[in-house]
């Protein structure tokens, strides 16, 4: 009886310090017998559990102890008032600990999961960047093109050079082209980091080809050409714009005011799109969006982040946002969040600069990227590319990204699914993602923390982690 009461009396105890526990619905997992490969996902129906407290299962409440004692004796930097951490099993549909995450934090690169899961839930996960060329004219007994050719490009960052493109030129016995080279370019612009960010994290010479402007691709197009011995005269272009009819009155009625709205741009391009299908393709590619997704998870690369963080304001926006209106109009994850999440950014505190995370005035909260691994893991298609190919993975080869040297061993080895963030300059690290205890169960969870030295607030996080799987 004794024996009991203690035992009572510990679990008591341990629910009162983990705080108020909040009730979700859940997907259960079946349990992976290989600890080193990723486990195949088996998604249930979703049982409310509204009596939470009941759920609380022994190991979980070990994990509170743990945590809870971690926190407090932890040095090096680390405090209560500098951590913020939410960890919810998703298992038993319960927050297994919640320490300050309501605080607003800089996610640092932990913003781009943000980006990633709404690139996959707006654009699908069979999207394509797609670029092409195409010729309009004839080709004389000499080799002279007398027409144009066009390049419609995607802003792909993975669109290296225009080598192979210049080849198949040549290959349709082109030796000279008098005419116009005309440039259908999803960005006309430079890619820039945003005004908050450090000016040496996004350098113009470390931009992709399809991401350095109009000039500079059309200028690298026609010196590749001339490296393979074709030569170009162009003449100049002019494109009249249509005759607004009724319907672009109306657009650009409704537009009025919207400072990233063009309506002679948005004329311009669909003219050459009018163009382009008149006109035989040459050559084309393309490139799988998950193609770009996981290098930008799994090895943190701002760059695609960012390149793909402004993809979804053009294609949703259909121009652009100008850099000089930078804060003027939502970007397309903030409309995310209200449409599928219902979170307003304005009203909840959050500040959303990039899709990088590069910028030290982001602001979100650890509860928030829980939510938000929540909401992705009970939508089966994203779910299964995260955990299946696209976060970092400690143990899994060409997985282990920005978590090399990081819990590669022991417990967490194929385990731990999540993205990493560093912001050196402000003492910032975060760790977010899903683990998957030895027990069977699957956790969403969010660490971040500010002025702390990063390589132990690295360390910290990687016990934090040990604690939810073992």
């Amino acid at each position: 009886m004794r024996h009991l009461t203690y035992l009572l009396f510990l679990s008591l105890l341990a629910i009162w310090k983990s705080g108020p526990i909040k009730p979700g619905k859940t997907d259960k997992t079946e349990t992976i017998e290989n600890k080193n490969e990723v486990p195949t996902l088996i998604q249930n129906a979703t049982k409310d559990k509204s009596d939470s407290a009941a759920y609380i299962f022994h190991h979980d409440m070990h994990m509170q102890q743990s945590i809870d004692k971690l926190l407090t004796t932890f040095r090096r930097g680390i405090t209560h008032d500098n951590t913020a951490i939410s960890i919810y099993d998703i298992s038993t549909g319960t927050y297994i600990y919640n320490h300050n995450d309501q605080m607003l934090m800089a996610p640092a690169s932990c913003m781009k999961l943000l980006t990633a899961i709404t690139a996959i839930d707006r654009l699908g996960e069979n999207y394509e960047f797609c670029d092409s060329l195409f010729m309009n004219g004839t080709i004389d007994e000499n080799g002279t093109l007398n027409g144009s050719l066009i390049l419609k490009m995607d802003d792909n960052p993975l669109f290296m050079d225009f080598n192979q493109w210049a080849k198949a030129v040549k290959e349709k016995g082109i030796k000279r082209i008098e005419g116009n080279i005309i440039m259908n370019l999803a960005r006309r612009d430079t890619l820039r980091p945003h005004p908050t960010d450090k000016p040496w994290d996004i350098k113009y010479f470390k931009l992709p080809l399809l991401l350095k402007g109009e000039k500079f691709i059309k200028r690298n197009f026609i010196q590749t050409l001339a490296n393979k011995g074709i030569k170009v005269k162009e003449e100049q272009f002019t494109l009249k714009d249509p005759n607004l009819n009724e319907y672009w009155t109306k657009v650009a009625q409704e537009h009025f005011g919207d400072p990233s709205f063009d309506l002679n741009h948005m004329m311009r391009r669909i003219a050459l799109d009018q163009l382009t299908n008149n006109a035989e393709c040459i050559i084309s590619s393309q490139t799988p969006l998950i193609k770009v997704l996981a290098p930008m998870l799994i090895y943190s690369s701002n760059i695609k982040a960012e390149s793909i963080f402004y993809h979804l304001d053009n294609v949703y926006g259909g121009l652009w946002q100008s850099h000089s209106q930078y804060g003027k109009s939502p970007h397309e994850v903030e409309k995310f969040l209200m449409e599928e999440m219902g979170i307003d950014t304005k009203s909840e505190g959050f500040v959303i600069n990039d899709g990088s995370g590069l910028s030290p005035e982001n602001r979100l909260t650890s509860d928030f990227l829980v939510q938000l691994l929540l909401w992705a893991y009970n939508k089966e298609d994203i779910r299964d590319i995260l955990i299946s190919e696209g976060l970092a993975s400690p143990g899994l080869i060409n997985r282990t990204g920005s978590l090399k040297k990081r819990m590669s061993y022991g417990y967490t080895k194929g385990r731990i699914f999540c993205k990493t963030g560093t912001i050196v300059t402000t003492g910032t690290s975060s760790l977010a993602g899903y683990a998957h205890g030895i027990n069977g169960h699957w956790y969403a969870f969010a660490i971040i923390q500010k002025d702390t030295p990063v390589w132990n607030a690295r360390d910290f996080q990687d016990r934090v982690c040990r604690e939810m799987v073992k």
